[in-house]
């Protein structure tokens, strides 16, 4: 199993999915990871400070930092355990986050530092165990501890800014996951009645009468949302952060004709008794998404409201076709944002009604219909 197989196993865990799918167990995680942290770092900083002769001058440094440091390595396991829970919940992401491949080789060099410090002035502390400041070594590696962690905190605090960058090489950017749409994803059960990209579009066409709503999305809606999103984004690496946008008159052209098979698309969508999706398919994760036969029930009642949700992405992206026609990014970013709301709009309201996190964060964002 290579590595992108062990990191999507973890993410595809039972455990895993439950945190994903829970409003109160990833925030209650991340609470308790920064509140371990900050008793590690608050014990290590009044060690460190000791060793410096700022702090606690008037105690022993081997009975202060035996005091302390025991809560250290409690808060640490505490730490430890709830990043782990956090890094499975996404734990591609993460792998390939430049933050969080900061933090963790920080995290090295903080342990490389602690056993460097025991080596040298930590074998001799009896001799300078009530002196105002540790000898050279000591105050070398309590400074150095103290940049050490500075850098882990910050960089941890940063990883939250950056995994979208880090997202969108390997996935889209928004959150809208078409790939799991009606659930089956590439290669599912479904696939076969799967037109290329290129298809006609009209909606009397005998090849694409069969298409099932699955099948649209897998065929247009998918690689055509996909690189939309991905055409407007900040990356964020070790280079720093790039700005991508449309540059070129081919760059303009690819994002004109992907609005236009969005456009296509709507127009299949709607056809009145299109099917949800083919035989044998079923959810991923029943505990917050519907199974085909459900959203197909919501369909055939809701046909209306249906129209009216997949109106949304034909008008975004005929907005999108208006910003593409000025070579105005900006206009177009907004016509992109209008094209995810309006597919989050539509998923929330008939593939996963039952995720309350997904629908916590529409209602943060603002501007989707539930």
């Amino acid at each position: 199993m290579d590595l992108s197989a062990f990191l999507k196993s973890l993410e595809d865990s039972g455990l895993a999915v439950s945190l994903r799918g829970s409003l109160y167990y990833f925030p209650f995680l991340e609470a308790i990871h920064v509140m371990a942290l900050a008793v590690v770092f608050g014990t290590i900083l009044v060690v460190d400070l000791r060793a410096l002769g700022l702090a606690s001058t008037r105690r022993a440094f081997s009975r202060l930092s035996d005091e302390l440091l025991r809560m250290t390595w409690w808060a640490f396991a505490v730490s430890a355990l709830t990043g782990t829970l956090m890094f499975v919940t996404n734990a591609r992401v993460y792998t390939h986050n430049t933050s969080f491949q900061i933090k963790m080789a920080l995290l090295a060099l903080a342990g490389l530092n602690m056993a460097l410090f025991h080596l040298t002035a930590g074998r001799r502390v009896a001799r300078w165990d009530r002196a105002p400041t540790a000898p050279p070594a000591g105050r070398i590696t309590a400074a150095l501890s103290l940049l050490l962690w500075i850098g882990i905190i910050g960089a941890g605090r940063v990883i939250g800014f950056t995994t979208t960058g880090a997202q969108a090489r390997q996935a889209p950017v928004s959150t809208v996951n078409f790939d799991d749409f009606l659930s089956g994803g590439p290669g599912s059960p479904s696939a076969p009645d799967a037109a290329p990209a290129s298809a006609p579009a009209a909606a009397g066409d005998a090849a694409l009468a069969n298409l099932t709503i699955k099948g649209i999305m897998d065929s247009m809606v998918d690689p055509s949302g996909d690189f939309l999103f991905e055409s407007i984004v900040d990356i964020s690496d070790e280079h720093g952060i790039t700005h991508k946008v449309p540059t070129t008159a081919q760059d303009w052209e690819n994002v004109r004709a992907r609005l236009q098979i969005l456009i296509d698309a709507q127009k299949l969508l709607i056809v009145p008794g299109r099917r949800a999706a083919g035989p044998g398919d079923h959810s991923k994760d029943p505990k917050v998404e519907n199974e085909p036969a459900q959203v197909q029930a919501l369909l055939d009642a809701q046909h209306p409201d249906f129209v009216v949700r997949a109106g949304r992405l034909r008008t975004a992206a005929e907005s999108g076709l208006a910003a593409t026609a000025a070579r105005d990014p900006k206009a177009l970013l907004v016509a992109i944002t209008a094209l995810d709301k309006a597919c989050e709009s539509c998923h929330l309201h008939y593939f996963y009604p039952n995720d309350q996190r997904a629908h916590l964060a529409a209602r943060e964002e603002g501007g989707i219909i539930e």
